[in-house]
């Protein structure tokens, strides 16, 4: 077995399931609040591409049919998982067996507050914070012992330094279901030791359809050191069922 272990799935997947089928007209809407909400079924699809560090990519793609139901002032958004598929190197094939195998139904139900932001899941965390991830990873690198070889090194820094940023895509973005037109991208200069220089890039991209909820959203998790990189592109998408 590589040392790549299951931690190279952790976040490729986010949490749905709790209702049996759905059904209905997707493209009709209602309103909750001054949301206006899909009615029936709707088909939540996304896609996680990440490289490992031996250049090679895992593909993580996953698909649920959702529902949404008014919920107070903001919404009720509940689902269930119809397909799950992961492409990796053969040499990770027992890992993606288990992660296509593995449950996603911690995560419903979702709530909606009034503005259409995600208020709750069902086993959430607080928001991941890029500047405080990143931090640690630093502190984690200036305390750990490093191999001797200085490619070793590079490499030990930026397989750090990339599960710090990956741990952001376990989350989903607040606005992912009603985006608010809003892109960004944050991009910071690491600081390690050995005067190694590093770099990170997170950019977030969102589009609304003309009814108002999701049509796309993209995330991508860039790390590189001493031209090493690492790279991760999330992409979701709701449709029709």
């Amino acid at each position: 077995m590589t040392p790549i272990s299951r931690r190279v799935f952790s976040g490729f997947a986010l949490g749905f399931a709790g209702c049996a089928g759905v059904g209905g007209l997707g493209s009709m809407a209602f309103a909750a609040g001054h949301l206006r909400l899909p009615i029936g079924a709707m088909r939540l699809s996304r896609v996680l591409e990440r490289t490992l560090r031996d250049g090679s990519m895992v593909t993580v793609s996953r698909v649920w049919e959702v529902a949404f139901a008014e919920q107070g002032r903001g919404a009720r958004v509940s689902g269930v998982q119809m397909e799950a598929k992961v492409d990796a190197p053969a040499s990770l094939a027992a890992l993606a067996r288990i992660e296509e195998e593995r449950s996603t139904a911690q995560m419903w139900p979702i709530l909606l507050s009034e503005d259409g932001r995600i208020a709750a899941a069902g086993d959430s965390k607080s928001a991941a914070d890029i500047n405080a991830a990143l931090e640690e990873a630093e502190r984690m690198i200036a305390r750990k012992p490093m191999p001797g070889n200085a490619q070793d090194v590079r490499m030990e820094y930026l397989r750090t330094v990339a599960e710090a940023g990956g741990s952001l895509l376990e989350e989903m973005p607040p606005d992912l279901f009603f985006p608010i037109g809003t892109n960004s991208r944050v991009e910071r200069e690491l600081s390690l030791p050995g005067g190694i220089s590093g770099n990170f890039v997170a950019i977030y991209e969102a589009r609304a359809s003309a009814a108002g909820w999701l049509d796309s959203a993209r995330r991508e998790v860039s790390t590189s050191v001493e031209g090493s990189a690492q790279r991760a592109v999330e992409i979701w998408r709701l449709d029709s069922a």
